[in-house]
């Protein structure tokens, strides 16, 4: 099930259609070399398909589909839209949510750090703050990347436990409900274990249905970071350069609709 949801996710993300449509309209301006009717729809698609490429290249579609997965983590009455990690409440432990970090033990004795890896340092900056006593990446590979960036940020072994073992969200909500029940003591016989859970803002709003879906026991204080469109926006709004494609918007759209795309399906489907 795993392999065939990437399969089928790429298949509907912005680049997946994007290559659907090119063939399609490839094949009928082969066909149409004989007839001009087809002809003339494959230059409708093609029209299309460079029309969809170009606005998932553009900051612009950043603008009008991240911004709503990010604003519901927003505050108010503190001057900036970024929530500060001295106002989370304390709780049993905090989680990482993985996809932040990259390792290679093969290649390099260090730890890559890749756009998300934000959710790292806040995670740090939380545990300095007092908010937990134990510290819990999550997601495949953790123990060589996400472990090993807490330890460099001063967090130490003791207060570390890995779950190293979720390949997705749905599989991160369902192991970590595991790992924090057996960490944590119940504090009454029904008495729920209290979490911060760190994630990047966009990856926040999916991340709390999996976790209200698959990790019930567990109470989840959203401690959200990483505001790549609120940041990259904050304070000036839509100009005409955000209509120019650019190739970091390719990227940070298709992650974007993934989202929307995982937080509906979940919605409607499962």
């Amino acid at each position: 099930m795993y392999h065939i949801n990437k399969i089928v996710g790429w298949s509907i993300s912005p680049l997946g259609l994007g290559f659907i449509l090119l063939f399609a309209g490839i094949a009928l301006a082969y066909a149409g070399s004989v007839r001009a009717r087809v002809r003339k729809m494959a230059i409708a698609v093609l029209c299309v398909f460079l029309a969809w490429i170009w606005a998932w290249s553009t900051p612009m579609m950043g603008y009008f589909i991240g911004i709503p997965l990010e604003r519901e983590f927003w505050v108010k009455g503190d001057g900036l839209p970024v929530p500060r990690v001295e106002t989370m409440p304390e709780c049993d432990a905090i989680v990482i949510l993985g996809g932040g970090m990259g390792s290679n033990p093969k290649a390099s004795p260090y730890a890559e750090m890749w756009t998300a890896a934000d959710r790292v340092w806040h995670a740090a900056r939380a545990w300095k703050a007092g908010k937990a006593k134990i510290v819990v990446p999550t997601g495949l590979g953790c123990a060589d990347s996400d472990a090993v960036l807490l330890l460099d940020l001063g967090v130490p072994r003791s207060c570390i436990r890995v779950e190293n073992a979720s390949r997705n969200t749905e599989e991160n909500a369902k192991f970590v409900e595991q790992t924090v029940n057996e960490l944590v003591p119940a504090k009454a016989p029904a008495a729920p274990r209290k979490i911060l859970l760190v994630t990047s803002a966009w990856h926040m709003k999916r991340s709390l249905l999996m976790f209200k879906r698959y990790a019930p026991t567990l109470e989840v204080i959203p401690c959200a970071t990483d505001f790549e469109t609120t940041v990259h926006f904050a304070g000036r709004g839509l100009s005409l350069a955000d209509l120019l494609p650019d190739a970091a918007s390719v990227l940070m759209n298709s992650v974007l609709f993934h989202e929307w795309l995982g937080y509906w399906g979940y919605k409607l489907f499962r």
